[in-house]
């Protein structure tokens, strides 16, 4: 079953600019430590508000609750890292904020709607698509190299002697 990406949260053309100053302050906190773990009461200090007030402030000044602001700047985050660096998804995570690896592909697949992994992967095909030639490539896919040598690529070989060859001087290395 696929899951609906969540609706982002509607917050003024600035992050940082609302008609509220607790709320300012708050949102500024958010951007800058997104990647730290926040609680609604590190919020709620920061605004200098009531929890209650700090509540309704924030809700009527972004559209959204605190929690949904702060996985949508993750999730943002997460996807400049998945694009623009080759970082694991363990790394990813942790740069992001999320405590575990697990919880962070959670969070992403709800907020965009596929995996972090296939997110990357059809970025990457908008920037390299396969050549166009009428003719059907082997490509080996998949684990390629035994195991033991930690290698897991995807690579399509043209000649069947060359990739034989190449395995071979990586076993004898």
């Amino acid at each position: 079953m696929k899951s609906k990406p969540r609706s982002t949260p509607k917050l003024p053309g600035s992050i940082s600019r609302t008609n509220h100053p607790g709320i300012d302050r708050c949102l500024g906190f958010l951007a800058q430590n997104f990647h730290e773990p926040i609680q609604l009461i590190d919020l709620v200090k920061v605004s200098g508000m009531s929890r209650r007030g700090f509540y309704k402030a924030f809700h009527r000044c972004s559209g959204a609750n605190p929690g949904a602001v702060l996985r949508h700047l993750r999730v943002e985050h997460a996807k400049r890292l998945l694009i623009e660096h080759d970082l694991l998804l363990k790394q990813v995570a942790k740069l992001c904020g999320y405590r575990s690896e697990n919880t962070f592909c959670v969070a992403f697949q709800r907020a965009v709607g596929i995996p972090p992994k296939k997110f990357q992967r059809q970025f990457l095909m908008t920037l390299y698509p396969k050549r166009q030639t009428g003719k059907s490539e082997p490509t080996l896919t998949g684990d390629v190299f035994p195991p033991t040598l930690g290698v897991n690529v995807s690579i399509g070989f043209f000649n069947s002697t060359r990739n034989v060859k190449l395995r071979e001087s990586l076993l004898q290395s």
